[in-house]
């Protein structure tokens, strides 16, 4: 049990180095695909570009998926090597997408900040969407390091929302991982890790010094916390 303890955390240090992550094949779009890929569109639209009455707050539940989508910097990726049988498999899927849009972002092309690519794993049965989380829960801080953000989708999420805990916000029809850019409205996310917080500080400092950051959900607050709670003098 230890030795295989060791192996795992092993791969998971070698991959984040960029190593055993494979490559992403090219993939014919049948029937089959498109329909799963409406099937994605039309939870997008109906769902995350929508207000929601149990959100706890106004406005759509992703106001980020419609600047996305609206300038077609939205894309939907398969993985249907992913089974669950092997969860290096599913974190280096991550990893590749993640890297990937990394190396974009830093082109810094007009209109990338919007970018997103929903990773859907079509194979993986519901019994294994729990993986999901637990990629998001081992990755989310070196990927927010690299101002990347991850969020999991399934159907049995248990991931409480933002503003209301009772809502399961992060639920879908499918089993799928989000990766964009860090934007700017993301304190809340990060306010409470160091490293990413220091990664958000780098990128929009000087929003905030320039007082460009309004307070409407406690953007401010948190982040003039996160401050204090890490001993960064941001004069």
């Amino acid at each position: 049990m230890k030795l295989c303890r060791a192996a795992s955390a092993v791969m998971r240090v070698l991959q984040q180095h960029g190593l055993f992550l494979g490559r992403d094949r090219a993939e014919s779009f049948g029937p089959e695909r498109m329909a799963q890929r409406e099937e994605v569109l039309a939870w997008v639209r109906d769902y995350l570009m929508k207000d929601h009455p149990q959100l706890g707050r106004s406005g759509p539940v992703c106001p980020y998926a419609q600047r996305s989508l609206a300038s077609d910097r939205l894309l939907i990726a398969f993985h249907a090597e992913v089974d669950g049988t092997s969860y290096s498999r599913l974190r280096a899927a991550v990893l590749r997408r993640s890297r990937a849009l990394a190396k974009r972002m830093r082109k810094g092309l007009p209109g990338d900040e919007y970018l997103s690519v929903v990773l859907l794993f079509p194979a993986l049965s519901e019994e294994r969407h729990g993986l999901l989380d637990r990629v998001h829960a081992e990755m989310k801080s070196a990927l927010m390091e690299r101002e990347v953000m991850i969020s999991p989708f399934h159907p049995r999420s248990e991931k409480p929302g933002q503003h209301n805990p009772d809502f399961r916000a992060s639920r879908a029809p499918f089993a799928c991982v989000a990766l964009r850019p860090m934007n700017v409205h993301d304190i809340h996310f990060v306010a409470h890790n160091e490293a990413a917080f220091l990664a958000y500080f780098r990128r929009f400092r000087s929003q905030y010094d320039a007082r460009r950051v309004t307070n409407e959900y406690g953007w401010v607050d948190a982040y003039r916390s996160a401050l204090g709670r890490f001993d960064i003098d941001a004069v």
